[in-house]
């Protein structure tokens, strides 16, 4: 009985960071995506189209709100995984100190 409970186990959990993988690689792909359209649409000189100026900066948008978002949904998974109580906790209690920090 024990031997057959551990294939259950493992096809559940690895279906789990399948899907979880895939999600994270699709996001990854299309942030790349976007930074990648910021930096090739970029000009040094400033005689682009308006065209041009508008998709360079719908993209650097695209990136800054996709980071913006991918910090709040760690910090998210974080707290849920947690317990809002625990993760307060947490920040009360941390040392951080820049002051004395030697880098």
């Amino acid at each position: 009985m024990i031997f057959y409970c551990f294939p259950v186990v493992n096809e559940k959990e690895l279906s789990f960071f399948q899907g979880h993988f895939i999600r994270q690689l699709i996001l990854l792909c299309v942030h790349l995506f976007f930074l990648s359209a910021a930096i090739f649409l970029r000009n040094p000189k400033d005689d682009q189209s308006l065209a041009y100026k508008i998709l360079c900066h719908i993209a650097e948008v695209c990136v800054v709100v996709g980071c913006v978002i991918s910090i709040f949904a760690l910090l998210a998974k974080e707290i849920y995984l947690q317990g809002y109580n625990s993760y307060v906790q947490n920040l009360v209690n941390s040392n951080f100190d820049l002051k004395n920090k030697q880098f």
